[in-house]
């Protein structure tokens, strides 16, 4: 679904391209979810600084290999940005056996961080119910095989020595329904994605997972607090950054670096940031590539470990 959000004129000092083209974002994020919310609030505050029309198309599918294979098609002049999930760079060659699609690719600029958390049916009060339900309904959902979600979700099953089986799920609605009716035991999602069917008593927030509470919602404990033991679950930092062809003009990516960048810390982004429960991602090229090599080294070393396929 194509999206025309803005068609605005480049001064002279902005980027030098084809007037009568316009700047494509591919999402990988599906119409209506939190990450989908906050780029088109980017795509927004990007119009009022940029030129060409901005076009937003929705490409959801595969961990983010269907916006990846479109975004590849077009060529390296500046006319086509990605935008989706940190999960994209280490888990391609590991789910599609080759390198071919990422290779071309290029962070341009970051966009969020986020934490995931424990969901579970309403009536999960505490760990003991969560290992019932896990006995009785012995599988979990995510948002897609290899995904950070995936590989929190198996660490846990594995914590407790039980047997359950990962289901992928492309429909963030259809996924939270399923925890919701106790057809999956619990999965791990975002905050942002969870909190209107939280808010409708459909799911609980048991527990986030990282290592300390949430400013914003100082109310939900920790794994290790809610399982009351120091567990070691951990995993790859999740959320979502910017890309282009590693081929585009060097003066080109850098004034669309510039623009993008200065979308998103402009005061309508960083409120949407704050209003979906999201973190600003405020780092130099430096501490963004390191947490990207982290990333994928974790992502290694976690699906070894649990001896996970992902190419099932």
């Amino acid at each position: 679904m194509k999206n025309v959000l803005a068609a605005l004129l480049f001064s002279v000092t902005a980027i030098a391209l084809a007037a009568d083209r316009p700047i494509v974002v591919y999402s990988s994020y599906p119409v209506g979810s939190g990450p989908d919310a906050f780029v088109r609030q980017v795509i927004d505050s990007l119009s009022k600084q940029t030129s060409s029309p901005v076009v937003l198309e929705n490409r959801p599918g595969g961990n983010g290999a269907v916006a990846l294979a479109s975004f590849n098609k077009v060529a390296a002049d500046g006319h086509a940005i990605l935008f989706t999930t940190l999960d994209v760079v280490p888990t391609m060659p590991m789910i599609y056996g080759n390198s071919e699609l990422i290779k071309e690719l290029k962070l341009l600029a970051p966009g969020f961080l986020t934490d995931l958390v424990l969901i579970a049916a309403p009536s999960i009060n505490n760990i003991h119910d969560l290992q019932q339900a896990m006995k009785e309904h012995p599988l979990y959902g995510s948002w897609a095989i290899g995904s950070s979600s995936h590989l929190y979700g198996e660490q846990f099953v594995r914590y407790f020595k039980i047997q359950a089986d990962h289901a992928a799920y492309k429909d963030f609605t259809q996924w939270y329904v399923d925890v919701s009716n106790q057809q999956l035991a619990f999965s791990f999602g975002t905050i942002a994605s969870g909190t209107a069917l939280k808010e409708a008593g459909r799911i609980k927030f048991l527990a986030i997972a990282a290592p300390k509470r949430d400013p914003v919602h100082p109310e939900i404990p920790t794994i290790d607090e809610f399982i009351g033991s120091k567990s070691g679950i951990a995993g790859p930092v999740t959320g979502a950054a910017f890309y282009i062809n590693k081929n585009t003009a060097s003066s080109v990516e850098e004034k669309l670096r510039k623009a993008v960048i200065s979308a998103v810390q402009g005061t309508e982004v960083q409120q949407k940031i704050s209003a979906l429960n999201y973190r600003v991602w405020n780092a130099n090229s430096k501490e963004i590539n390191k947490t990207f090599e982290d990333n994928l080294i974790q992502y290694q070393q976690l699906t070894r470990q649990l001896n996970i396929n992902l190419r099932q």
